[in-house]
Formats: C-alpha cells, structure tokens, sequence
C-alpha cells in the first residue's frame, strides 16, 4: 500500500486577514479537486508505459476525503494492490492451432487459428513489447477466475499463477512521481487561485 498527502500550506498567513470560514471553504474545493486530479494523474502515468485499462487501474486507487473540512484541509491518495495478474495484460494460448483467451465476461472463449507456429501464451505487459512465455498456459483457478498457470518443476502439479509488478511499485519510479507531484502542485495553485476570490465573493454576497 501506498499513501500520500494532499494539503494547503499557506492557512496560518491568511487567517491573520481573512475569515476562517471563507478559507476552510475554498480550501476544501481546491484540495478536493487536486485530489481528483492526482488520481488521474497516477492512473495516467501507470498506463503510459503499462497495458492496463483504466478502469483496472482507477480501481486500485482510493481518495480519502475525511480531512477535507479541517481546519487545514487535507486529502489522502492511497493506493492498493498485490502484484497484477497477467490475466489483465490480455493473455492469449495457442497449441494446436487453437487460440484460448480471456472473454470481455472473463470467461474463457477459444477460437481456431488458420495456423501458427508458435505454441504457448503470449502477452503485452508493456505497450511497446509482446512477451512469449512457451512454458504457460491459460486454465481456471481458485474460484473458477482465469489465470495464467506454470508448473513447478517437471511435475504436472504444484502449478504457479503468473503474476507481475504492483501499482504502487510503478508509482514509486523516480519519474512517475515526479510527473505526479508537479501535477497536484500544479492543481493546487491553479484552484486556489480561483477558489479563494471565489469564497469571499459568495462570503460577501450572504453579508
């Protein structure tokens, strides 16, 4: 799991010429909406390199808004996740000129191949590359979930489900939270900038 802190820094400064009620207010709107744009922002970086849908990765990231009304407001991103299933980076077995892959339902549907040499599952965990794994094969696990099996061994049993690197271990590259840093940062200064005219317009429009 992996956690990091959305927050305004500057409160003490402008409760010395402001009401405390227009600062918490446009506080909350600006840390909410930079919250929402970090999350689109690791979602973003994850799958530039990754062959992750969207939606798989949106799943795995969670936005706490409990301190959002704080005297300081504050957001918290936390990100969750054992390692992926290569089920996730589009699988797909041939042998004997029979396809196996996972279905939009993830069931798994089979079709037959004009021909091919190749025999084994192939799958594109990052964009730019196709990986061959001669080895594996595609079967229904615990639960009757599909996974993508390899023995141990020469033996038919104990079988492996393949798997890869977690979310948060992606996020955690130098790069990746570089880009996301200097986005929320970026979002920050943005809504603040419109958030806080904004709260002291509507405060003195009630007056």
């Amino acid at each position: 799991m992996f956690k990091t802190s959305i927050s305004i820094t500057n409160v003490d400064a402008l409760l010395k010429t402001l009401n405390a009620g227009i600062i918490k207010k446009a506080g909350a709107r600006t840390v909410r909406r930079a919250a929402s744009a970090g999350k689109t922002e690791i979602s973003k970086q994850v799958r530039s390199r990754f062959n992750l849908k969207k939606q798989d990765v949106d799943r795995k990231i969670t936005v706490n808004l409990k301190g959002i009304n704080n005297d300081y407001p504050e957001a918290k991103l936390t990100i969750y996740g054992d390692p992926i299933s290569l089920t996730y980076f589009g699988p797909k077995q041939i042998s004997g000129g029979i396809q196996t892959f996972i279905s939009k339902n993830r069931g798994i549907a089979q079709k037959k191949l004009h021909r091919s040499k190749y025999s084994g599952v192939t799958v594109k965990i990052l964009k730019s590359k196709q990986t061959k794994l001669p080895q594996a094969f595609l079967a229904r696990g615990k639960g009757g979930i599909p996974q993508v099996f390899a023995r141990q061994g020469k033996s038919r049993y104990p079988l492996r489900a393949l798997k890869v690197i977690t979310v948060q271990a992606i996020v955690k590259q130098p790069a990746n939270m570089t880009a996301i840093k200097n986005r929320v940062a970026e979002q920050l200064r943005k809504e603040w900038a419109a958030q806080l005219p904004q709260a002291i317009k509507e405060a003195g429009w009630r007056a």
